[in-house]
Parts: C-alpha cells; sequence; structure tokens
C-alpha cells in the first residue's frame, strides 16, 4: 500500500512570505504577536516581513542586517500595539488617546526629559520670548496651547519680564492631571480644554504660544480647525508662535521608518488603512505609557496651514537639537547639521485671506501625503 504524502503548503508558518526570513527577525515577529490571537500573527507576520524586506531595499536598514535595530523594533512595538487595539475596537480616537498618554506621562514631565530636549528648548525660548514680548509685553494677554505642567511657559514669561515686559499668563491643556500640576507650579489662569474650542469665554489675546511639537497632535483637519479658531482668539496684529518637528534634518530617518510601518501595516490591515494616517504621521510611547499620535512635518506644509487659516508667516527658523544654534531659513535650504525642530512666527493681519486647504488622502496601502491648495 502505498504510502500518501500530504504536501504542506512551501510557506506553511511564515505567514505566507515568499522567502524565509532571517531567524533573528521570525523570533522577533514571535516576540512582538506573543499573546495575540491566530488571526492577528497570520496578518502582522507578513506585515512585519514586508517591513524587513523593503527596509533593506530602500536603505532604511543596511543590506547585511539579519534583523531590525533596537528603535525600529520599539516603533514596530508601538504601531503593532495601536493596531491591534484599532482592529479590537479598543483605539479612542486621536484627541481621547493622546489625553490617555500624557495624562500617564504628567508626574514628572518636564524633569524626565533628555538634557538636549531641554538645550533645544532653551534656544526656543528665547526666540518665542521675544516675539511674546513685542507683542504682548506691555500688559498684554498671553496664551500657551498645550501647556503640559506649565514650566515653559512660565520660563518664556520669566525671560519677558527679564526684559522689562510683562503680560498676563493664561493656559489650556487636554490632560486634567497636566492642569492640575501647571496650577500648582504658578499659571494664574490654567483650564482643562481642547483646541477646538477654547475656554476664558471670548477673551482675546495679544499672542498664543503652541510649543514642544503640540500641534502636531492634532490630526490635518483639526489642525486647520484649530488654527481657524485661534485666529479669531487672536487680536489684530497679534502673534502665533509655534514650534514643531521637522520631518527631515535629524528625523530623517525616523520618518522612514514610521512610513515604511504604516505603508506595510496598512496592506494588510484595512482597519489601519480607514484612519487615512499620511507620510509624517508618528505612533509612538514614552517609557512605557499609552501610545500617542503626533505629526512631523514639512517646512512647506506648515506654512501653507498658517496661510490657509488666515496667519502671515513673518520668520521660520530651524533648531539643531542639542546644539542650541539656528538659522532663519525662508529659502528651505538646509546647513550642515541635524534640524529637529521648525520654529514659525505668524502674525494675523487685516489683510491676509483665508484660503481653502483640501487634504487628498490615499486610502491604498502606500499613501502618500498630498495637499493641494485652492485659492
Amino acid at each position: 500500500m502505498n504510502k500518501i504524502v500530504t504536501k504542506q503548503p512551501a510557506n506553511e508558518g511564515t505567514g505566507g512570505l515568499p522567502n524565509p526570513l532571517p531567524a533573528e527577525v521570525r523570533d522577533f515577529i514571535k516576540e512582538v504577536t506573543a499573546g495575540l490571537d491566530q488571526p492577528l500573527v497570520n496578518r502582522f507576520t507578513p506585515a512585519i516581513g514586508q517591513i524587513y524586506r523593503q527596509s533593506r531595499e530602500s536603505g532604511i536598514i543596511k543590506a547585511e542586517s539579519q534583523c531590525f535595530d533596537e528603535q525600529f523594533k520599539d516603533l514596530i512595538r508601538d504601531w503593532v500595539a495601536y493596531t491591534t487595539q484599532k482592529v479590537t475596537g479598543g483605539v479612542p480616537d486621536v484627541v481621547a488617546l493622546n489625553k490617555g498618554s500624557f495624562t500617564a506621562r504628567a508626574e514628572g514631565y518636564t524633569d524626565n526629559q533628555g538634557p538636549r530636549a531641554l538645550k533645544n528648548q532653551e534656544a526656543i525660548n528665547n526666540f518665542v520670548a521675544q516675539w511674546v514680548c513685542d507683542a504682548a509685553g506691555k500688559g498684554g494677554k498671553v496664551l500657551d496651547a498645550g501647556t503640559a505642567d506649565g514650566k515653559r511657559a512660565l520660563i518664556i514669561a520669566g525671560k519677558v519680564a527679564q526684559s522689562g515686559g510683562n503680560y498676563e499668563l493664561y493656559a489650556v491643556d487636554l490632560s486634567p492631571e497636566m492642569v492640575l500640576l501647571a496650577r500648582q507650579n504658578g499659571i494664574p489662569h490654567v483650564e482643562e480644554g481642547n483646541f477646538l474650542n477654547l475656554p476664558f469665554g471670548d477673551t482675546r489675546f495679544n499672542a498664543m504660544t503652541c510649543l514642544d511639537g503640540t500641534i502636531g497632535h492634532l490630526r490635518s483637519e483639526d489642525r486647520i480647525q484649530a488654527l481657524q479658531h485661534w485666529f479669531d482668539r487672536i487680536d489684530d496684529d497679534g502673534v502665533l508662535a509655534l514650534d514643531v518637528f521637522n520631518q527631515q534634518g535629524l528625523f530623517t530617518v525616523l520618518t522612514k521608518k514610521h512610513n515604511a510601518i504604516r505603508t506595510a501595516l496598512g496592506a494588510h490591515f484595512p482597519e489601519l488603512r480607514e484612519e487615512g494616517l499620511t507620510e509624517g504621521d508618528f505612533i509612538y510611547s514614552v517609557a512605557g505609557s499609552p501610545p500617542c499620535y503626533i505629526h512631523h512635518f514639512k517646512k512647506d506644509d506648515i506654512v501653507s496651514e498658517l496661510r490657509a487659516t488666515g496667519f502671515e508667516v513673518s520668520q521660520l527658523r530651524t533648531i539643531a537639537i542639542g546644539l542650541g544654534r539656528d538659522k532663519t531659513d525662508v529659502t528651505g535650504q538646509e546647513e550642515d547639521y541635524n534640524q529637529a525642530s521648525i520654529v514659525v512666527l505668524a502674525r494675523k493681519t487685516k489683510t491676509q485671506p483665508r484660503i481653502t486647504i483640501q487634504h487628498e488622502q490615499s486610502r491604498g496601502p502606500t499613501s502618500q501625503d498630498s495637499k493641494r491648495m485652492a485659492v
């Protein structure tokens, strides 16, 4: 009697991958998917394999690399956790997601930031203090949006005071724990609230600040609504000072890694594609905190969004993290050092018209950030 041999599929146990992955990658997939239901494992396995292969082909990781570097692994872990929550119905909207993350990080928030980040902030604070002093330093009103524990807003107010200026400081934050800390740290007017509906009644401000990349915690459509709302709350000839994180410079490789993860996962998870995430959208966690969303910008993008909502961009600077150096940059040319932050001074003028900005987002697995301006 002939023995019947059942032929196993060539890719059995590899999630349908056409070629075997290095053992190190297979081990990492097992680690990052441990505890998940098998249907999810079967979807993550080819997705992570795709991230690895495409990252080698594109040069994000070296061709001889047998696995991801440690930073890449951490990013994949964050995205896998986020995608799992999305598939199982556990992911709230971006506002609630970020609120949970910053609430968990509230205690020791400023103290837990590294010396390079603090040095970067110090360079930015010097510019912002000068701008705010010019706009509101003679008894005006200033609102800090996304103040966290309030320490940075108070540092800037102190710099203005050293220059002989003074203003009434207001602040808002999404997290009630952060609001409590800001109040304890000495901000006189601080309320819990969101960027689309600022508190303090119909109070208008001579200046607003939104620092540490905070406006990037809003999705593109919400950023436009927030900027329009802020425009209406700022006095004529008032200013808005922003710093956002740069896709390029120091974060070029990091941006490529996030884009590779997002694209590969999107090919296997329509639930993620439906989020409409685009180039520069990051999912990340800090020191074991719940995941958070943030957008890193190209210079032209933040300028376009400000102009679209009626602001006139007066100055744009790029800051090299850890070096405290800057460049007045309106040409888009890069210096020979990494530039992590984009610092923008925008002004509300009576003559600057609002225009319409349309965000086009591909829902396919190779979605790219495409924005078309229509005057």
